[in-house]
């Protein structure tokens, strides 16, 4: 009986896109769970770019200190360094190979800058850049066997994956077993109730990972992006680009607030900028600093110029309302460098990993970067299962078969959440939050997008519970102050229910 060297990635986003691009070029063999489709992931949605070091007055070495700068302590050096180093070299294959990023009237790479940058090191495709890189590696993979369904189980036994569980389109379960199997799921940032991301990131993903054994890290992490205009109903992202070019925020007596807070102004670290804006309760972002220098906004931010317009906003004309909304999922499934967890022949990349590149709050575009040098690097583990120690059917172990269902997230809980475990918390509102998160335990059911989100959201309270101090992205106001020592945060499926269950209080009602 012939071995099983199929690989399985799960997941549409550039992270998974790029594993499947590499293993296809190593002529390995790929099933490709695509969800709902490449236009349903977060990857899409970026809009401000890709960080790299390519520029002559750019180094390694000064975008890392940009990037641990941002992190604020937590940022492992030896991983960021070997992600930025070898991701100025990836991109400028990416450049190489024709993906079309903006370029100046000379011909040279356009880059522009981004909060706590020091330098432009933002290569894009105008105001689109995830959706410009997507669309043109796509073409690259077209023949690669696809699965459009669900991730809703892991088939792991002892300690070892086989490959997946998949609820396909139709309805019906199917079990794809893999020797390797490469987890790119995104993040989850939809335990809030206002997010920038696809409503497709249930964190299941993540979920899984963590109930068969991976330890997660840093979930106490969210990053809120500062400027999202609010309309029809949905969040939308407002690139920090065009803070970049020369955009400000206004208070609502028209005060240019930013200049008080930090010596960056509008380009300091997402998370300073964010609670700034939400201790007003909002702001303005004035575009007429970028038609003073010359910035046609049409021409190099299309996409979101449309979008105002649709909404009856025109940014030449007037200030833009904004308000932070949950964006980037920092933490996430712990791996190493080549994206294993600690479930053998399981690898998580992407938004549902924590390599240690961003620490307590991630530098601007730098998830992009990470995102192509981990989708690289997760391939070098997975050809090594496929190719040097395949499984083989006869040995495998019969998994049994399971009812599973769908269930949406819980409103109340992304309600707690956004009020007591967002921008600003306190050990009260996680404590609330944790009581409510009980009240659910027992009713979610296994692969469910509302079971990812009763573990995720009681990771995410049980960290910041734990972390009696404000670091980056996580602010306690009952902690304002920051610890001697940078920590990390882990958690293990089996600690979690226990560490609710010691926040639990009566004196604490939902």
């Amino acid at each position: 009986m012939a071995p099983v060297r199929d690989v399985v990635v799960v997941g549409a986003g550039l992270s998974g896109l790029m594993a499947v691009y590499r293993l296809r070029v190593l002529g390995i063999p790929v099933v490709w769970v695509v969800g709902g489709g490449i236009n349903a992931s977060n990857s899409v949605l970026a809009q401000g770019g890709i960080a790299a070091a390519l520029s002559p007055i750019d180094s390694v070495d000064l975008h890392l200190k940009d990037t641990t700068l941002a992190g604020d302590g937590l940022v492992e050096e030896d991983v960021a360094r070997s992600i930025i180093s070898e991701g100025a070299q990836i991109v400028s294959f990416l450049v190489h190979i024709g993906v079309p990023f903006d370029r100046k009237e000379d011909g040279t790479l356009h880059m522009t800058k981004e909060g706590a940058h020091s330098v432009s090191r933002i290569l894009h495709v105008k105001d689109e850049t995830g959706r410009g890189m997507m669309a043109y590696l796509a073409r690259l993979v077209s023949g690669v066997k696809k699965v459009e369904g669900r991730l809703v189980d892991l088939r792991v036994k002892d300690g070892i994956s086989y490959g997946v569980r998949v609820k396909i389109n139709d309805g019906n379960v199917v079990d794809i077993p893999a020797s390797a199997t490469i987890l790119a799921t995104g993040g989850y940032t939809g335990m809030y109730s206002h997010f920038t991301g696809s409503t497709d990131q249930d964190g299941v993903g993540i979920a899984l990972a963590s109930y068969y054994g991976a330890t997660l890290r840093d979930t106490e992490f969210i990053q809120f992006h500062p400027t999202v205009f609010f309309g029809g109903g949905r969040a939308f992202l407002i690139s920090e680009a065009v803070r970049g070019e020369g955009a400000v925020l206004l208070d609502n007596k028209g005060y240019r607030f930013m200049v008080d807070e930090h010596p960056l102004a509008e380009l300091a670290p997402r998370d300073v900028v964010a609670r700034a804006i939400h201790r007003r309760g909002g702001a303005y972002l004035d575009f007429s600093p970028l038609k003073k220098k010359g910035i046609c906004i049409e021409d190099r931010f299309p996409n979101i110029v449309s979008h105002l317009r649709k909404e009856g906003i025109d940014p030449l004309r007037e200030p833009v309302p904004v308000y932070p909304a949950a964006h980037y999922y920092i933490g996430g499934v712990k791996v190493d460098w080549w994206g294993e967890t600690d479930v053998k022949r399981l690898l998580v990349i992407g938004e549902a990993a924590s390599t240690g590149l961003h620490g307590a709050n991630r530098l601007a575009s730098n998830s992009l970067l990470e995102c192509v040098v981990m989708g690289y690097h997760s391939t070098f583990r997975a050809w090594w299962y496929a190719t040097q120690e395949p499984l083989h059917r006869a040995n495998m172990p019969e998994f049994e078969k399971k009812d599973y269902d769908l269930s949406p997230p819980d409103g109340h809980l992304k309600g707690q959440m956004s009020r007591y475990g967002g921008i600003v918390r306190s050990g009260y509102g996680l404590r609330k939050i944790a009581t409510k998160i009980l009240s659910l335990w027992d009713h979610a059911v296994i692969g469910s997008p509302r079971w990812a989100q009763v573990i995720l959201s009681g990771a995410t309270v049980c960290s910041a519970w734990w972390r009696t101090e404000s670091r980056g992205a996580h602010y306690r106001e009952d902690y304002p102050d920051r610890w001697k020592k940078a920590l990390h945060s882990h958690i293990k499926d089996a600690d979690i229910k226990r560490c609710l269950e010691d926040m639990r209080g009566d004196d604490i009602h939902v």
